[in-house]
């Protein structure tokens, strides 16, 4: 009676902090083309951040709710990406269907040459053009002036023989004391500079690319960003210098750290 009592206070827990949030349970199967293997295929939640793995029958359970994006990603197969409406928030089944990768290879022409396999007879077999190429030097072929330096079959000068007065490759007073300067006071280095900031009408299609990505409850519950505040937020980050190249498709969960880091920078304010 008591292990009763305990699973259903669990599964009322549970229940009702999935639906805090908003999330339901949804469980379902990926099918995949005839003798493909349905084990392994990532489900990821794009808004929530979490993630889960198909079985060896393609079947699936993650927690989403409405409007979150479902991300179906696998090596072998297309991408493909659901976003989650009333019916499968009502039902918390969902089925896909995913298509395999198809890589197309440039064709090959093989021509046959009656090869034997043997070297010494296919060497005389195989037919060969002689070219008579003309000779030529280097100078010939590049228009420009060479300055010649001495390599390691070059004669080295000798400054002690007779006929070479001073060092050639001496020791030069002015670099060393330079290089001693430069030790003991070495010169700054210069800061990196952020990238520039948007105009007006970068910013405004900075923040619909962002508010199109993520939800309100994104901002409030991860970012600890209030939905009045998401446009100064947006306007902090063009500020700071937000890097463009976050919005590529393959650099979202980056995306998602800068948010993180800079909410927290925000919120401090």
């Amino acid at each position: 009676m008591k292990n009763l009592l305990l699973l259903i206070f669990l599964f009322i827990t549970t229940f009702s902090t999935a639906q805090s949030f908003g999330e339901v349970e949804i469980e379902g199967t990926i099918k995949v083309p005839a003798e493909g293997d349905p084990k392994g295929i990532t489900i990821y939640n794009k808004n929530s951040g979490k993630g889960s793995v198909s079985t060896e029958k393609g079947n699936f359970s993650i927690y989403a709710k409405l409007n979150d994006s479902l991300y179906f990603s696998a090596l072998q197969y297309k991408d493909l990406l659901f976003v989650v409406d009333e019916q499968t928030v009502k039902s918390r089944t969902l089925n896909v269907e995913i298509v395999e990768n198809i890589n197309d290879l440039p064709e090959v022409v093989v021509k046959p040459h009656d090869l034997t396999g043997r070297l010494d007879v296919d060497a005389v077999n195989i037919k060969t053009v002689k070219l008579d190429l003309p000779t030529m030097t280097a100078a010939s072929i590049n228009d420009y002036e060479y300055e010649w330096r001495q390599d390691g079959q070059s004669a080295v000068a000798n400054a002690a023989m007779p006929g070479n007065s001073g060092l050639q490759y001496g020791a030069d007073p002015f670099a060393i004391i330079g290089g001693i300067i430069g030790f003991i006071f070495p010169p700054k280095k210069a800061k990196e500079r952020p990238p520039s900031p948007l105009n007006q009408r970068g910013m405004i299609n900075l923040e619909r690319e962002i508010r199109s990505r993520y939800d309100n409850d994104f901002f409030e519950e991860v970012l600890n960003v209030q939905v009045r505040q998401i446009s100064d937020f947006v306007t902090f980050l063009n500020a700071s210098g937000f890097p463009r190249e976050l919005l590529e498709k393959e650099k979202e969960m980056n995306l998602i750290q800068f948010l993180l880091e800079q909410s927290t920078i925000f919120n401090e304010q």
